[in-house]
Parts: C-alpha cells; sequence; structure tokens
C-alpha cells in the first residue's frame, strides 16, 4: 500500500504527522477512546431515550460499578424507571451487572 491509500485511513483515525517526518504518524489514544464513547452514547440515547441514556451516562462517568439507590438519588428518576432502565442495558449488553 502507498501512503496515499493509507493517509484517508490515517486522518480518520485522528492521526498527525510529524512536521519533520512526513511518513511518521502519532496519534492520541485519548481522542479515539472519547470519539468511540461520544458514539456509543449517542447509539444509546437514540435506540432507548434520554432517561436511559441519562443513566448510562452516570455509570460511564463514574466507569465503576454504582449502587442502585445511588443511580436513583444522582439521577432523580424513579425507582422503578430506573430498574427497568438498567434491565434494558443489562439485556442490551450495554453494561454488566455485579
Amino acid at each position: 500500500m502507498t501512503l496515499d491509500q493509507i493517509a484517508p485511513v490515517l486522518e480518520d483515525l485522528q492521526c498527525t504527522t510529524s512536521s519533520e517526518d512526513l511518513e511518521a504518524f502519532t496519534f492520541d489514544l485519548r481522542k479515539m477512546v472519547e470519539a468511540r464513547k461520544m458514539g456509543i452514547e449517542s447509539l444509546v440515547k437514540k435506540k432507548y431515550g434520554q432517561q436511559v441514556f441519562t443513566i448510562f451516562r452516570l455509570l460511564v462517568t463514574h466507569g465503576c460499578a454504582v449502587e442502585t439507590d445511588q443511580i436513583i438519588a444522582t439521577t432523580i428518576l424513579d425507582k422503578q424507571i430506573v430498574h427497568s432502565t438498567l434491565y434494558k442495558l443489562c439485556n442490551g449488553s450495554h453494561i454488566d451487572t455485579e
């Protein structure tokens, strides 16, 4: 493959080239992870709605297990809605339960 064929793929990955060596590329892994996270959040919001997105966003932000009571207190959603939402997210393989 030539550099002309590879360059568009590297641009999609938000890679940057060094000013000294035009064939040397670097990429920011944090940017890639953030873009992927935003894409997943967008899909969750589109598929399940705002309430589910709110809970999903809380879980992603914490990055670890969160007690159901803490989710209810933080999101100010009804207990039944939180339980049904967590069930939907778990069945959709978007979260794991402990």
